[in-house]
């Protein structure tokens, strides 16, 4: 039924009116209370897959913060830096 997909797409957004007008017309159609709550369910997981990408986002931040302010201090006083590198074979 259309109408759920209304429903899960009115969570997603966060439209109170939406859910109000798109929950009454699937009731109207024959939908069931059990319809609706998978459909907010499904609506629920879209979003927190949403947030999970976005939360590397804080991340990132959070590291970027700390490495600028590993930068500075390492700017006021200098040090040699050694990188090294290690090859692994495949053979």
């Amino acid at each position: 039924m259309k109408e759920l997909i209304a429903v899960a797409v009115a969570h997603v957004i966060g439209c109170p009116y939406c859910i109000d007008v798109h929950v009454k017309k699937c009731k109207e159609l024959g939908g069931t209370r059990e319809e609706i709550i998978e459909a907010v369910l499904v609506a629920a997981s879209t979003r927190a897959g949403a947030i999970l990408s976005h939360a590397t986002h804080a991340l990132i931040s959070f590291e970027e913060d700390d490495n600028k302010r590993h930068a500075r201090k390492q700017s006021n006083h200098p040090q040699r830096l050694t990188v090294s590198v290690k090859f692994i074979s495949s053979n």
